[in-house]
């Protein structure tokens, strides 16, 4: 017998909201085409933060996909260097945007609101370009440089790694600027559980996926995501938009270092 109170048409509600707060998740996060509205997407965008790190589990099977089909016709280093553009490439290179506008801005010694202002500078400057250069010669060396047999298992972790890294910054800093942003639009009362769930998805992924490299792997996500939160903190007070891009991508190249950690020889 169906017991009599069950609320159905609350429960279909229920579902109806999280499968729009995970379409907003990916039409913010990647370039995919979700082939639905985007006009009420700043209504889930505190409870698209659950579908952060399944967003990037989705980015990571498809750079793995990119992986396999190239690694059939071209030579690993081209592989590697065209696997690093797609990682940046899968969210229209927004997080790298943020990486380049953070180094600007946190590399520039100025004070804290003059830093957020040249945050906001559209144009990039040499610190933001030496920051990209070396984010995609790091991924590029390390992609190269992982076991053929781990590929996969890196790519998923580093991206699921990189959008749980945003949501644990989230769930620990405030947002710095004053007059607001793009980037405080995710706040809200859920931003906390949605770090804990998110954070225990990775621990789940990393188990399943290559469990010899659980404490490597979770150390470098743990010491990247707290030490650049706290550079964060001294520099400007909190995250930014920016800041939560930059993390973002630091994470994914801290992944990647670490699963070509202690393999020389092997």
């Amino acid at each position: 017998m169906i017991p009599k109170h069950i609320d159905y048409s609350r429960l279909q509600a229920e579902a109806a909201n999280s499968v729009k707060s995970f379409l907003a998740a990916i039409r913010f996060l990647t370039v995919f085409p979700t082939f639905s509205s985007s006009a009420d997407d700043s209504i889930f965008f505190g409870r698209s933060l659950y579908f952060f790190a399944p967003t990037g589990l989705l980015t990571g099977f498809v750079c793995a996909l990119v992986a396999m089909a190239f690694g059939v016709i071209a030579p690993p280093i081209l592989v590697a260097a065209l696997v690093a553009i797609c990682l940046s490439l899968i969210s229209g290179f927004f997080h790298l945007d943020g990486l380049a506008d953070t180094a600007d801005g946190f590399m520039s010694a100025r004070s804290s609101d003059r830093c957020l202002e040249i945050m906001r500078d559209s144009r990039i400057g040499v610190m933001g370009a030496a920051a990209v250069t070396s984010l995609f010669l790091t991924k590029t060396a390390a992609l190269y440089s992982i076991e053929h047999t781990e590929l996969i298992a890196a790519l998923v972790i580093a991206s699921v790694a990189g959008r749980t890294a945003i949501v644990v910054t989230m769930a620990f800093l405030p947002y710095a600027r004053q007059d607001g942003g793009l980037g405080e639009l995710f706040y809200s009362t859920s931003t906390k559980s949605s770090a804990v769930i998110s954070s225990l998805l990775l621990l789940a992924i990393v188990l399943f996926c290559n469990p010899a490299k659980l404490f490597l792997v979770m150390a470098a996500i743990i010491l990247t995501t707290a030490s650049f939160s706290y550079l964060s903190l001294k520099r400007i007070g909190g995250a930014t938009g920016d800041t939560l891009g930059a993390v973002c991508e630091l994470n994914e190249a801290a992944v990647l270092v670490a699963f070509t950690l202690f393999t020389q020889g092997s």
